[in-house]
């Protein structure tokens, strides 16, 4: 049960290689992105074939999914970093590994929230610091995602919603009513999505002709 609940990443028993899920066809969108981190060894399905591309990941699995993206060594201090994340948790050492790399920083009051599921706005927020644009995020104040939605993205999130929808960083993709949903829990797909572009970005290895460069009005 436990290996169900956790994101089954590196080292487990399940299925090895996103073609084999049955529940991602090549015409899924993050078919190549869980394909790519399937190999890798970073993410993995469940033994029933399956990977569960729609179902929600919570903070401490998406904090060992990037842990393990990164090559991380695993922390485990004399004490904790977060009262919620004790050393007799699961993901004691994956949670305090991120913490020491700056990649997380809780939700406050000394905790982190490892069973609450990752909303879209703070994934982003997570990955922007992975890639060293923090500083860049936090001198934007006004949300320019083209979305209709962009009203619903907490400040201290839209400078990363910003950023995150770029095309030369693009971690979130649109739904089809051109929402960029802030607040929605980030689903397997969408995290082995902004995983995967985290580690390799979009135009790594591609020939592209850049009509619009970046996501600014300017």
């Amino acid at each position: 049960l436990l290996a169900l609940l956790i994101m089954g990443l590196a080292g487990s028993t399940s299925i090895a290689s996103a073609a084999s899920f049955s529940d991602v066809p090549s015409s899924s969108p993050y078919y190549a992105a869980i394909t790519s981190l399937a190999d890798k060894g970073i993410v993995s399905g469940y033994t029933n074939g399956k990977f569960g591309p729609n179902e929600p990941v919570k903070r401490a699995q998406f904090a060992k999914m990037i842990v393990v993206a990164k090559g991380l060594a695993l922390q485990k201090p004399a004490k904790a970093t977060f009262t919620d994340v004790p050393s007799s948790r699961w993901s004691y050492g994956y949670v305090e590994a991120a913490a020491k790399a700056g990649y997380i920083q809780g939700i406050g009051g000394g905790k982190f929230g490892p069973t609450a599921q990752i909303k879209r706005q703070d994934m982003a927020v997570l990955l922007v610091r992975v890639l060293g644009k923090e500083a860049e995020a936090k001198t934007i104040k006004e949300p320019t995602c083209m979305a209709n939605d962009e009203d619903k993205i907490s400040s201290y999130a839209i400078g990363a919603m910003t950023i995150a929808v770029r095309p030369r960083v693009q971690l979130l993709q649109w739904d089809k009513f051109r929402n960029i949903n802030p607040t929605v829990s980030a689903s397997r797909g969408e995290c082995a999505f902004a995983i995967y572009n985290t580690i390799t970005p979009p135009t790594t290895g591609k020939k592209t002709v850049t009509m619009a460069e970046e996501n600014a009005p300017e």
